[in-house]
């Protein structure tokens, strides 16, 4: 089916003041606990109930990444075993590693930070680039009937942005991205960056064109619904792919009593 290509309304403030200090001072803190707690309830009905590690000596490895978050000097060649940070996985011995610290943080910032979600479907693992700009950068008169695409698509200051949201483009993946396909979170953007964004970004135009058929051109439409309400409720962006919040496994990081994020739905189809 391929992989699931999607974007999401980002809570920056919350991601700053709540999860990367939680994630930081390690496994004993009660964002990083609640979480775990909440995926082994999720699965305790399954036939064979899945069991996340513990995250003993998650504070040593977050002392790693960067100031951003986006970026670790560990690399994806680490193992925690007892507690204990090495540099190699011991095959014999039970712990966690790279991809492991990957999947909590998707679930954290899952729970604690994306107000909605838009999944753009199966088989759109592409990117934003090759959503807005790749074909129809050859053909702006043909494909866009915004007066601004020509000069915006050669913007400086949106290529930083789409490469901040999407870092494959040209460029491996980003650090959350874990699969060889780019699955995981590809990167976000704060308030102020998805203004930025919404000014330079090309709109789609107004019907399906031969470089932009019906398929690409709802994706295009989904987008903009996204941007248009992180917008209206002053929040950023976050791009990333096969994300657990696309699928019906998304009902496993929530318990009652939570919000989960609200699905943006398509703007131009009626409500049913």
């Amino acid at each position: 089916m391929g992989v699931c290509s999607g974007v999401c309304g980002f809570d920056y403030r919350r991601f700053r003041d709540v999860v990367v200090p939680a994630l930081r001072a390690g496994e004993h803190h009660p964002v990083v606990r609640r979480t775990l707690e909440v995926l082994r309830a999720g699965h305790e009905d399954d036939p064979r109930p899945y069991e996340p590690p513990g995250y003993e000596g998650l504070a040593q490895v977050t002392a790693h990444l960067d100031d951003t978050f986006t970026a670790c000097d560990l690399g994806h060649d680490f193992w925690v075993a007892d507690g204990s940070l090495t540099d190699a996985k011991p095959y014999s011995v039970k712990g966690w590693g790279y991809e492991e610290l990957v999947r909590l943080v998707e679930w954290m910032m899952t729970r604690e930070t994306l107000t909605s979600y838009a999944s753009l479907g199966a088989g759109s693992g592409k990117s934003l680039w090759w959503l807005f700009l790749d074909e129809a950068a050859e053909h702006p008169g043909y494909c866009h009937d915004d007066p601004d695409f020509a000069a915006n698509v050669n913007s400086p200051r949106l290529q930083e942005l789409l490469m901040r949201l999407d870092p494959r483009y040209g460029n491996p993946g980003g650090y959350w991205s874990a699969g060889g396909s780019g699955e995981g979170i590809s990167g976000w953007l704060d308030s102020a960056e998805t203004r930025e964004l919404a000014n330079l970004l090309p709109r789609s135009p107004a019907e399906p064109t031969q470089c932009r058929p019906e398929r690409e051109w709802e994706c295009q439409q989904l987008v903009w619904a996204v941007i248009e309400r992180t917008i209206e409720n002053g929040t950023g962006l976050l791009w990333g792919r096969d994300l657990a919040i696309y699928y019906s496994r998304r009902e496993k990081l929530f318990a009652e009593g939570d919000t989960p994020p609200a699905e943006v739905p398509y703007p131009f189809r009626p409500a049913g």
